[in-house]
């Protein structure tokens, strides 16, 4: 069986799109789904969103290895 696809958009990708992104990755792991993100117009910011960390920090989800 194939893996479903699901792509998450927002505007910049910047906080939303990439957080609902590693929530479904978080929450589902393991099972048939190929999750991505994107921007229909990308952020030109370089880094991690600090509002991306904070929510993280609240789900308690390790962001250790983001840039």
């Amino acid at each position: 069986m194939s893996k479903l696809k699901l792509l998450f958009v927002c505007q910049g990708n910047w906080f939303r799109s990439r957080l609902a992104e590693i929530l479904f990755n978080y929450y589902y792991r393991g099972d048939d789904w190929i999750i991505s993100s994107g921007g229909i117009e990308p952020d030109k910011r370089s880094g991690v969103s600090p509002r991306l960390i904070e929510s993280l920090d609240i789900f308690g989800i390790s962001h250790d290895d983001m840039v």
